[in-house]
């Protein structure tokens, strides 16, 4: 795929998260980065004994400030055993984890102890560097491994003699995006038709919404909306 394919598919994306950004009331998670700072949140509950309402603030402020980037926690560099917490993005985020904050009423609440910012910082390099290790940095493609590996063993424990292949894959990925906002795929007339219209394969259409972190199934309602705008358009 060359750059000026990618750009336009990029452009088209956004053109399409742009108009029907509505639909990003009906998914849970519309960005595949907010997967990416829940598990975060979830690893630094196991930290401390903050109520985890105070974790979570201090957790979207992190993500607030763009110090959650998982290549940029990943390539933080090692001295020893333990990472380098004087590295420049290292500093920041324990600096952010362990400012003390006030509430509404001004009442002070300290930040995390040395220790806990830390330890803190550590857990998310390692979960950053292994999610860049094994799925090239991308959360979702951790999830979509396993939602296909549900796929293709759900017609080993169910059957359906109405149902052909193809209708029961499409039953059961919708199911899977409805139930678990799965970000697996339908490969539907519609996927098929925009793609075409583009002039792009299907593997180069998710590879471009994974690089943006959109929701795939949110991507899905997205393309089959505006084909059915296109047709009333041309039909008027």
């Amino acid at each position: 795929m060359t750059a000026s394919t990618n750009n336009e598919i990029e452009f088209q994306l956004r053109k399409l998260v742009t108009k029907y950004s509505d639909f990003f009331a009906y998914h849970q998670w519309p960005s595949e980065h907010e997967r990416w700072v829940e598990l975060v949140f979830a690893l630094i509950t196991r930290i401390g004994k903050k109520p985890e309402y105070e974790i979570r603030d201090v957790i979207e402020k992190l993500d607030d400030l763009d110090l959650l980037d998982i290549e940029g926690l990943s390539n933080i560099s090692k001295m020893g055993a333990d990472i380098d917490f004087d590295s420049p993005l290292a500093k920041r985020i324990i600096a952010s984890l362990s400012e003390t904050r006030f509430t509404e009423e001004a009442s002070k609440k300290p930040g995390f102890t040395e220790e806990e910012s830390k330890r803190s910082l550590s857990v998310m390099h390692e979960a950053a560097k292994s999610l860049m290790e094994h799925h090239d940095g991308k959360i979702q493609k951790y999830l979509r491994k396993y939602g296909q590996q549900m796929l293709d063993e759900f017609a080993e424990h169910f059957s359906f003699t109405g149902m052909d292949e193809k209708d029961l894959n499409n039953a059961v990925t919708y199911w899977l995006q409805n139930v678990l906002n799965m970000p697996v795929n339908l490969k539907t007339e519609s996927i098929d038709t925009y793609c075409a219209t583009l002039g792009i394969s299907y593997e180069e259409l998710v590879k471009e919404a994974d690089n943006l972190n959109i929701n795939v199934a949110l991507l899905d309602d997205m393309i089959d909306q505006h084909m059915q705008d296109t047709h009333k358009e041309e039909a008027s």
